[in-house]
């Protein structure tokens, strides 16, 4: 049992020191950021209030919607952190509970990551659409607002599907080690 709970710890240890979170915090909070720029460029160029509350909607809902979804993963992984009460009180159920903590902890960096990736894949191509309209004019009509998007989600969207692939395999790896050490304890 001993070499099972040094690998827990280790793998802990190891998932808490690789991606942190706030690498994710500040890969959205750059998109963020350009994505506020290119708006109040937008607005300063063109006056279009309407576009202006339009762009930043879409952007507003995708923070929302990520805050949500990470504070509920984050309130999970505060409910299975309680494992340590029963270190020395019942070894079996303290590992127990530990490797739940390790899975919940797995599912977060997994939401945190499949998160930023789908914003990345549907919203960067809404910061090309609009840095478009930035260079070359506004858009006229809800039919070339749809072309212009297409071409971007095939320019820019579809990129970042793959960019973040190494780290769901790292998170895949990790969930494999977890499942090797559930058996071990079995």
């Amino acid at each position: 049992m001993k070499s099972t709970s040094e690998r827990l710890d280790l793998l802990l240890d190891d998932i808490k020191h690789t991606n942190k979170s706030t690498t994710y915090t500040y890969i959205l909070l750059c998109l963020v950021a350009i994505f506020l720029v290119g708006i109040v460029l937008f607005y300063i160029k063109y006056g279009y209030f309407g576009r202006l509350l339009a762009y930043f909607a879409v952007l507003l809902g995708t923070v929302i919607y990520y805050r949500v979804n990470i504070v509920n993963a984050i309130r999970e992984l505060q409910d299975a952190s309680g494992y340590d009460a029963l270190k020395g009180v019942d070894d079996k159920q303290y590992m127990k509970q530990k490797l739940n903590y390790l899975d919940v902890g797995i599912e977060v960096k997994r939401k945190r990551i499949t998160l930023i990736r789908g914003i990345y894949v549907l919203i960067f191509p809404v910061f090309l659409v609009l840095a478009s309209e930035l260079y070359i004019g506004p858009i006229e009509g809800f039919a070339s607002f749809l072309w212009k998007y297409i071409l971007a989600f095939i320019l820019g969207g579809i990129v970042w599907m793959f960019a973040f692939n190494n780290d769901i395999e790292q998170i895949n790896g990790y969930e494999d080690d977890a499942l090797i050490i559930a058996r071990a304890m079995r």
